[in-house]
């Protein structure tokens, strides 16, 4: 067992799925092509998804958490004194790096905050991430979080951004989930509680839309309650 292995611990993966599902926060597609799939932020489609929004006022379970990544951070020989705010990508990881920037500023007796990169556009309409609304200064040392990695597409524009304000983070990215397949992003290495390939298709190989099923935003109105409704056999 790797030093990252064990510092998880065999308790924590269970526990977070368990709650995903407690909460209603995955999805799985059971095959019936009457049932929609899902239509990810990067266009690619699925049979699955971690919904997060599900959990959020799950107070207890995100305190527990941010605490295990500090002490995660710790066996890896990291102090909390060397960190100085806790970043995340839009939407998702604004509440995630709230509670790490919480459980930083309790270990160091000094405020941590907390902040996120948000999407935009640059002048030839290429999305990219921005940090409109939080500041984050040149040499400013991060701890980068994402709640749910699902390609990794939102973390490498969120790399990007801090790169041009020449800000600093570990070596490491936590993440609640990782279902990406991927192992680092940009040189970081994913370090996730939960660890879940599912795999993503091109709408034109979607094995989804073959069957018949349509694709949904899984978070855009009524769609989680017509991914989980009851269709017919």
């Amino acid at each position: 067992m790797g030093k990252l292995d064990s510092a998880v611990g065999g308790f924590f993966p269970q526990y977070v799925i368990d709650k995903y599902i407690e909460k209603d926060g995955y999805w799985i597609h059971d095959g019936n092509p009457l049932r929609p799939h899902v239509q990810l932020t990067s266009g690619k489609h699925s049979g699955g998804f971690f919904n997060s929004d599900q959990l959020l006022h799950d107070y207890h379970f995100f305190h527990i958490i941010a605490h295990k990544f500090m002490a995660i951070l710790a066996s890896l020989g990291y102090s909390p004194k060397e960190i100085q705010k806790a970043i995340g990508p839009a939407m998702g990881a604004i509440f995630f790096a709230h509670h790490l920037g919480g459980v930083v500023s309790h270990e160091n007796g000094r405020l941590c905050p907390s902040g996120y990169a948000e999407k935009g556009f640059d002048s030839e309409g290429k999305k990219i991430m921005t940090f409109n609304r939080t500041k984050v200064s040149r040499g400013e040392r991060l701890l980068l979080g994402d709640d749910v990695i699902t390609t990794g597409g939102t973390l490498d524009l969120t790399i990007d951004a801090i790169d041009l304000v020449e800000a600093l983070t570990t070596e490491y990215i936590f993440a609640l989930i990782n279902r990406s397949g991927r192992t680092h992003i940009r040189g970081r290495k994913i370090l996730a509680l939960y660890e879940n390939h599912l795999p993503n298709y091109e709408p034109e190989d979607c094995l989804y839309c073959k069957m018949g099923s349509i694709a949904l935003r899984a978070k855009e109105g009524s769609n989680w309650q017509f991914l989980h409704q009851h269709y017919p056999e």
